[in-house]
């Protein structure tokens, strides 16, 4: 894990930093930036951020430290989410703001964030209501998915990643219209092609997740947590299997 972050100067005109409660709240956020694994991942426990982050800071409660971290999720900074029987939080911008991010040179102890390799093994839940011939199936299956996506992390953590490219009512909407995974993966996909230089802007990902283009394998490799058995690919894609 690097010793330290890059700290864009947007910062001082981020509009989620400005919604934050207060001065302390935002030199909290500021100062875990630099403790984020090259997933943008970092504790989420209010015990361990206090003692962490703020390790000479008296003053500050574990109280105030959780409320600071639940602000931050609701200006959008953070995702938090559970692993591994702790909770975590996930900085979904990261990795855009980090200049020259080498992610297969370092290594994480932390859980990779939500959905960040989303699978997609094209089976229909069998729980999808089934069409009796009194609502139109396209309707069973629209509203089968709102419910599905309603205060759910992957949910959550998907409008807030779109939120880094789009403005908030086109991230809510593009949220609302394509599932969650679909675009974890093309906006996985977009940060991959944007660092090889095949992609420049939002519209890209915009057809992206509309079109919903298939990546290629290798767009995920950056992202992918060595503890994950899902890393282990078999297969059309043996050859990229870890031994």
């Amino acid at each position: 894990m690097a010793r330290g972050r890059m700290l864009n100067n947007s910062i001082s005109v981020s509009k989620k930093f400005n919604d934050l409660p207060d001065d302390t709240c935002r030199l909290l956020a500021t100062w875990i930036i630099s403790h984020l694994d090259k997933n943008g991942v970092y504790h989420g426990d209010p015990m361990i951020v206090r003692s962490t982050i703020f390790t000479r800071r008296a003053d500050v409660t574990e109280e105030q430290v959780d409320s600071y971290l639940q602000a931050m999720e609701a200006a959008g900074l953070i995702v938090l989410f559970q692993a591994r029987d702790e909770t975590w939080q996930w900085w979904p911008g990261f990795a855009d703001e980090q200049v020259g991010l080498r992610a297969d040179r370092e290594t994480t102890k932390y859980p990779a964030p939500p959905a960040s390799i989303p699978q997609n093994d094209g089976e229909v839940p069998e729980s999808i209501p089934q069409d009796d011939g009194e609502v139109p199936a396209e309707q069973k299956l629209s509203e089968y998915n709102d419910k599905s996506k309603v205060n759910t992390t992957q949910h959550k953590a998907c409008v807030c990643a779109l939120r880094e490219f789009f403005p908030d009512r086109e991230a809510e909407q593009l949220a609302e219209d394509f599932p969650d995974e679909d675009i974890m993966r093309q906006i996985a996909h977009f940060r991959w092609a944007k660092r090889k230089g095949r992609a420049d802007g939002p519209g890209w990902l915009r057809r992206a997740i509309q079109e919903n283009w298939k990546p290629p394998p290798e767009a995920f490799e950056d992202f992918a947590d060595p503890d994950d058995p899902q890393r282990y690919i078999s297969g059309e894609y043996g050859d990229m299997i870890q031994r």
